[in-house]
């Protein structure tokens, strides 16, 4: 029975150590879908993000968000990230993970 216990403990820290992205304590993640056209960003006075549509910066490991400029209008997906926005004002920061051109 202990040796049953100790696997499991051993296993579930395993499982929250492993996972930086999210604190499972303290929140989950909050996924968007936003509809619109996909601009590059500039200078700007939040500093983060590449690209931005419909007021919320983006950012992508998955996607060249550079090949959706000229899309009159596509659907991105993803999940909203923590500590965003820095300052009332800016825009909330979402890593897209689909991008859908309707």
């Amino acid at each position: 029975m202990k040796i049953k216990q100790l696997f499991l403990g051993f296993t579930v820290g395993v499982l929250l150590t492993s996972c930086d992205k999210f604190d499972f304590f303290k929140s989950t993640p909050q996924c968007a879908s936003i509809d619109g056209s996909i601009k590059k960003l500039g200078v700007t006075t939040f500093m983060y993000g590449t690209h931005i549509i419909s007021d919320t910066a983006l950012i992508s490991s998955d996607f060249d968000l550079d090949e959706f400029l000229f899309e009159p209008r596509v659907i991105v997906e993803g999940c909203l990230i923590k500590g965003y926005p820095l300052n009332e004002g800016d825009p909330y920061y979402l890593e897209v993970t689909a991008i859908a051109i309707p």
